[in-house]
């Protein structure tokens, strides 16, 4: 099967450790980051929590030449638990990525985990913090990175391996096979 005109074909770029890989994700993000603060003047980023990504993250905090103050961050998943729980994508965005920026730090959109409220509550009011922050192109949320971890399992962003989702849904929050 050909290559269509203007199409980009995924690249596997394999790293020798996991040290390596987090620092080659890290300059990678922040890359990605500096050319879109520098090409629309802020950037979008959705960012990975789980225990895959965590160095790549303290790392990214230490990069160099990064506007943090025109980056807005969001958790690309998170799980049904408070935002302290060593289970919280978020948590980890926290202490892994804000907390150890010692310039301005950027604006973090919470998904605002509560206990009670049911995941489409939370998808609705996820939603609506986007609505004032992401650019919409035809409707839909742009964003300038979405940055995807990819768990032992083969999961990534809470899409669990052997679990059926419906067609038309992106699932946004999910539990885990083990009720997180």
């Amino acid at each position: 099967m050909g290559e269509k005109e203007g199409e980009l074909r995924p690249r596997v770029l394999v790293q020798p450790d996991p040290e390596s890989l987090a620092r080659f994700a890290a300059e990678q993000l922040a890359r990605e980051m500096r050319e879109a603060v520098s090409q629309r003047g802020e950037c979008v980023a959705a960012l990975p929590g789980g225990s895959t990504p965590g160095e790549a993250l303290e790392l990214l905090a230490a990069e160099p030449g990064l506007d943090w103050a025109r980056v807005v961050v969001l958790p690309g998943d998170e799980r049904m638990v408070d935002v302290s729980s060593p289970e919280s994508n978020e948590g980890l965005l926290r202490r892994s990525l804000l907390e150890r920026i010692r310039a301005d730090r950027p604006m973090l959109l919470s998904w605002g985990v509560e206990p009670g409220l049911g995941p489409e509550t939370l998808v609705q009011r996820f939603e609506g913090r986007l609505l004032g922050v992401l650019p919409f192109v035809e409707g839909r949320p742009q964003l300038d990175l979405l940055a995807l971890g990819l768990g032992g399992d083969g999961h990534t962003a809470s899409l669990f391996p052997g679990r059926a989702y419906p067609d038309a849904a992106v699932v946004l929050a999910s539990r885990n096979p083990e009720g997180q």
